[in-house]
């Protein structure tokens, strides 16, 4: 055995439901001819034959496609060469070392990500009163999950508006790299606006305005990483059945307020 392949080395990863179809839609399973020199990066071997290539172009034998392991954030194929490794965090989620140096685990850290994603709404139209909202970080063993809060987006919102009190709860999980929190945050934080404003619309309408706005949220640092989130968006919204209602460009907030109101 090459002494390179003693290197072998990946971790595991829990791809459940709705994270699993993002993730096997963006590997780009695609089978090219190899070019000599060309290593995989999970086993350091050779690759002599046609390979496989992640999200991001990081290229693997076709032998590992069962067996190779992805972080639940970026979807790159995690190991020793390209991720330096990853982490499992305590409710089996794997997130990749380069994304962890980013990830979310502190409620001070959280509170400052929701001020800015409070401040960059607001400047784009979408005024939310901060009072209102509880923010709970979570791990997904820590709560109990039933078909109204399952985790499939990694977060979800209690509403709770009456005429003398309107307090509206957020859970997300914990470790998520930063601008994966913030956009995740900003998609919980546009179920309250809708709320609070009283805007009556189906809840499948609701979700898609509310993933634009998540969308949007990526734009602010734009980088490869954003890119691939933003393109596993666009697969939900093309799965959802108000799609057709959209025309394909990027929606800025202001032109998703309108949209609602027009609607």
């Amino acid at each position: 055995m090459n002494f390179l392949n003693l290197l072998y080395f990946f971790y595991y990863i829990d791809l459940k439901n709705y994270s699993k179809h993002i993730l096997l839609t963006l590997i780009l399973i695609s089978t090219v001819l190899a070019f000599n020199g060309k290593r995989c990066n999970i086993c350091y071997g050779e690759i002599e034959s046609d390979y496989l290539k992640d999200a991001w172009g990081n290229i693997f034998h076709k032998e590992h496609e069962k067996t190779a392991e992805f972080c639940e954030s970026c979807y790159r194929v995690v190991s020793v060469a390209i991720t330096d490794g990853g982490y499992y965090l305590p409710d089996n989620r794997l997130i990749c070392n380069l994304c962890y140096q980013s990830s979310v685990n502190s409620y001070d850290e959280a509170l400052k990500i929701l001020d800015m994603t409070l401040e960059y709404l607001s400047n784009n139209g979408i005024n939310i009163d901060s009072s209102y909202i509880k923010l709970n970080l979570i791990f997904k063993n820590e709560i109990r999950f039933d078909s109204n809060n399952h985790l499939n987006y990694k977060a979800f919102t209690i509403l709770n508006k009456s005429e003398s009190l309107s307090s509206h709860e957020i859970f997300i999980l914990k470790g998520l790299p930063s601008q994966e929190f913030s956009s995740i945050l900003a998609h919980e934080l546009m179920h309250i606006w809708i709320a609070e404003n009283n805007i009556k619309i189906e809840n499948e309408l609701e979700e898609y305005y509310c993933n634009l706005v998540a969308r949007d949220l990526y734009s602010v640092d734009m980088n490869l990483f954003s890119s691939i989130k933003q393109n596993s968006i666009d697969i939900q919204l093309d799965e959802n059945k108000y799609d057709s209602l959209f025309s394909k460009q990027n929606y800025t907030i202001t032109e998703i307020i309108k949209h609602i109101h027009g609607h």
